[in-house]
């Protein structure tokens, strides 16, 4: 028992063990899809971040550039006067003049303005250089999709973008030119620009060619190598956002070391909880094998009493509901039994069928021969009664004295009628000896039934009194047979 004891107790141990390690790697798994999570739910606010900014910098770029058609158009129209002049006054530089001041006036990022005709000549000579043959291939586009894409380009003098009005003058078609410095957009991209984000404007079809940063237009990128998104920044691009109406995208690139640096510290504080962890799952497995070692061997203690309460228990019980003369069943036992055998026939829908039997002339053969042949003659009947019914749906009981019952279940009236009746004549064959006996030199019995495939009775007890009444009428009728009350 000890042996067995302390295998329980080791064994234990390893399921404790084992469940410490299969919670340890649970864990991990946790922690690792936690980890993932998180980077996944940091990039993803990350992403968002850059989409709003580059939706909002792309709104706020097609106002300005609305707008800036819109008061063009409208300066254009206020100094008709003076535009038509210059275009029959080519060489009146001092008009030119007056106008480029008030250009200057009315946009504070103003640059330079001129005029084409339908060859896209420039009607003022361009003797600055700021307007150039990329300023004149726009205009030809212009005029014949009637539909301008703008983009940054540069001159001898800076980086601009034109704005385009076309007209009509003397039926000739002429372009209305105003060039903006782009240091209005580079402001936009600064105060837009979150912590740890680039915005760039771009022109994704030129090999991600870079128009503006928040430092200005691409002749002042600073340390920067190359006028494109490299490869790394490409890459690192968390949103995208088109610009209608012209050449230019806003892209968001994030810092490349940020991603990597907040799984890095994030790491660092899983780690830290792991060990935490690690150090707390030690601690509590070691007290809960204590703890269960403890309790196991306080079990085995009550274990093994109350295996000897039991063993107590089951012979008490056993002694309680058997005849200590027949070692059969007892009256108790009925009692207990009976009426679980009526209702398990029900549920199965079988039969239930109930004897009850009694010695003939029991108490002249007492009488006669003495209370311990008596004995004995009962002890060979309740043999003979319990090796003719010993099926697993059956019992035999002593109901007191020399009157016995018999339940079964399951077989029909003629079947249990007909063992009844074997029983009585193997009694008789016996051959006990009984000089008291009116109808035979040998010990008999007598016997009445009852059925369910013949009564249609409602309580197991007026099933019992039914072959009670049947056991009468076979004394009545002369003893030793079966009868059934019809």
């Amino acid at each position: 028992m000890n042996k067995i004891h302390f295998k329980k107790i080791f064994t234990l141990e390893i399921k404790i063990i084992c469940l410490m390690i299969s919670l340890l790697f649970v864990f991990i798994f946790v922690f690792v899809k936690f980890l993932d999570d998180r980077e996944k739910d940091f990039y993803n606010e990350q992403v968002s971040i850059a989409a709003n900014s580059t939706k909002n910098i792309s709104f706020e770029l097609e106002n300005i550039l609305r707008d800036k058609k819109q008061l063009v158009k409208s300066f254009f129209e206020d100094n008709r006067k003076m535009v038509n002049h210059l275009i029959e006054n080519s060489n009146d530089y001092s008009e030119y003049e007056r106008l480029d001041e008030k250009l200057g006036k009315y946009f504070t990022d103003y640059f330079s303005l001129n005029i084409t005709n339908d060859e896209t000549e420039f009607v003022v000579d361009e003797f600055e250089g700021k307007m150039g043959w990329i300023c004149r291939n726009d205009v030809a586009i212009f005029l014949k999709n009637s539909n301008q894409k703008i983009r940054i380009h540069p001159n001898a003098v800076s980086y601009h973008y034109d704005i385009l009005i076309d007209f009509k003058y003397k039926s000739k078609t002429y372009v209305f030119i105003v060039a903006f410095k782009v240091d209005e957009i580079a402001s936009l991209l600064k105060i837009s620009t979150r912590e740890n984000h680039e915005l760039v404007m771009i022109n994704k079809s030129k090999d991600y060619l870079i128009a503006v940063t928040a430092n200005g237009s691409r002749d002042i990128l600073g340390k920067r190598e190359g006028i494109h998104l490299n490869k790394g920044e490409i890459k690192n691009i968390l949103s995208e956002q088109l610009i209608k109406g012209t050449f230019w995208s806003i892209v968001d690139v994030v810092d490349e070391n940020l991603l990597t640096e907040y799984k890095n510290n994030l790491l660092s504080e899983e780690v830290f909880e792991l060990i935490v962890y690690l150090l707390l799952n030690l601690f509590v497995g070691i007290f809960i094998i204590l703890t269960f070692r403890k309790k196991e061997n306080l079990q085995h203690e009550l274990l093994t009493q109350n295996e000897t309460i039991e063993a107590l228990n089951d012979k008490l019980h056993k002694l309680a509901i058997t005849d200590l003369l027949t070692s059969m069943y007892n009256y108790r036992y009925y009692e207990e039994n009976s009426l679980k055998y009526f209702n398990e026939s029900k549920r199965l829908e079988v039969n239930y069928h109930i004897a009850v039997i009694d010695i003939d002339f029991f108490k002249q053969y007492n009488d006669h021969y003495g209370h311990k042949k008596g004995d004995v003659c009962i002890q060979s009947i309740t043999k003979i009664m319990k090796d003719s019914f010993r099926r697993a749906n059956e019992f035999c009981a002593r109901y007191g004295g020399e009157e016995f019952v018999i339940v079964s279940i399951g077989h029909s009236g003629k079947e249990f009628s007909r063992r009844l009746n074997k029983l009585i004549q193997t009694v008789e064959d016996t051959k006990i000896e009984h000089a008291k006996s009116s109808i035979c030199d040998y010990v008999t019995v007598s016997a009445g039934y009852s059925s369910s495939e013949f009564s249609t009775l409602s309580y197991v007890d007026e099933y019992f009194e039914e072959a009670d009444t049947a056991l009468y009428r076979s004394k009545s009728n002369g003893r030793n047979k079966v009868s059934r009350i019809d």
